[in-house]
């Protein structure tokens, strides 16, 4: 690889020629367009993983699922109003939560933190067990 004289990188790529036949297989005509990229032997996995660095959407998914939100010792426990409807209860619940964290979305929360947050709150045990985050 080289930098020309007007800032354009020249790549040549060198191909056996008991490579010939496979190459040509492959992109079948000399001076064709190409696209390269860096060799990294666990490409595929991380891409999805830098995505999945901070969204913990997975385990609050949970919550939802388990009528988490909807638990009488939870609704007690942060000072929800228990004649909310259940839209209102839900959102005044993420509310709270995402005032204590400094979030706008449960899924930036590491549940570890959330853990945590529900112990000192005294709501641990009412996680479901899928929820997870150990």
């Amino acid at each position: 690889m080289r930098e020309m004289a007007d800032g354009t990188i020249e790549v040549k790529i060198h191909i056996d020629p008991a490579h010939r036949k496979a190459f040509m297989e492959n992109f079948g005509q000399i001076d064709m367009p190409v696209a390269i990229a860096p060799l990294v032997a666990d490409f595929e996995q991380r891409a999805p993983e830098a995505e999945k660095a901070n969204d913990y959407g997975q385990h609050y998914a949970v919550l939802y699922k388990s009528g988490w939100f909807h638990n009488p010792k939870v609704v007690a426990a942060l000072g929800v109003p228990a004649t909310f409807a259940p839209d209102e209860r839900i959102e005044a619940i993420k509310q709270l939560i995402y005032e204590y964290f400094d979030v706008d979305s449960l899924a930036k929360i590491p549940p570890k933190a959330f853990k945590e947050y529900c112990y000192e709150a005294g709501i641990l045990a009412t996680l479901p067990a899928a929820f997870g985050g150990v």
